[in-house]
C-alpha cells in the first residue's frame, strides 16, 4: 500500500478504536496514529520514515556530543529498538510482525508512564492497520517474525499503487472528512 493509504487507514482504525473505548481525539492522538501507520516501513531505505529515523539518530548523537545527556537518553531509549528492528529486517519482515506491534505498544506504555502522554492506542492501532493493509498485497507480511519467515496474505489482494489501493485511501479520507472535518465546519 502507498504511504497516503496507510496514513488514512491508520487514522480511521485509530479513531474507530477511540470511539469504542471512549478515548478523546486530540492532535497528539491523530499524529501518533499517522506515525504508527508508517512506522513499519522503517525497514525500507527509500521511505521517508526510514530517512527520518536516521536523521533523528544523527541528531541524538550530535546533541550527546554537545553534552546534552537527558534528551539523548530519551531519544535513544525510544528510537534504538525501532532502528535495530528496521536495520536487521528486510522489507515486510520483522517490522511487519505482531512482535513489532508489541514492541511499539510497550514503548508507548513506557512513554505514557514517563511523560503522561497516552499514545498507546493510536500508535499501536496505526501499526496494526499497516500490517493488515500490507496483508492485502500479494507479498503479504511475515506476521510471526522473528519466529517464522512465512508470509501471510489475505485471500483478496491489492496491487500497491493500483486503483484499489487508491480507492481504499480515498474511502478512508472521505470517512475522516465526513466524520471529523465536516462537523467542525458546522460550528462556524
Amino acid at each position: 500500500m502507498m504511504k497516503a493509504t496507510h496514513v488514512a487507514a491508520g487514522i480511521v482504525i485509530s479513531t474507530m478504536a477511540a470511539g469504542i473505548t471512549n478515548t478523546k481525539l486530540t492532535v497528539p492522538f491523530v499524529a501518533a496514529a499517522a506515525l504508527g501507520a508508517v512506522l513499519p516501513d522503517a525497514d525500507h531505505p527509500r521511505t521517508a520514515i526510514h530517512r527520518s529515523l536516521i536523521t533523528i539518530a544523527a541528531f541524538a548523537v550530535g546533541i550527546y556530543l554537545l553534552g546534552i545527556r537527558d534528551v539523548t537518553y530519551t531519544i535513544a531509549f525510544y528510537l534504538a529498538p525501532v532502528l535495530v528492528a528496521a536495520i536487521i529486517s528486510h522489507h515486510r519482515g520483522l517490522t511487519h510482525s505482531i512482535a513489532f506491534a508489541g514492541l511499539i505498544a510497550g514503548l508507548a506504555i513506557s512513554f505514557k508512564l514517563q511523560y503522561g502522554i497516552d499514545v498507546v492506542l493510536p500508535l499501536t492501532a496505526g501499526v496494526i492497520s499497516h500490517l493488515l493493509m500490507d496483508c492485502l498485497t500479494p507479498h503479504g507480511c511475515e506476521l510471526l517474525a522473528p519466529f517464522s519467515d512465512k508470509n501471510f496474505s489475505l485471500p483478496i489482494t491489492v496491487t500497491t499503487g493500483g486503483p484499489i489501493d487508491m480507492l481504499i485511501g480515498l474511502a478512508c479520507t472521505i470517512y475522516l472528512v465526513n466524520n471529523y472535518i465536516y462537523p467542525i465546519t458546522q460550528l462556524f
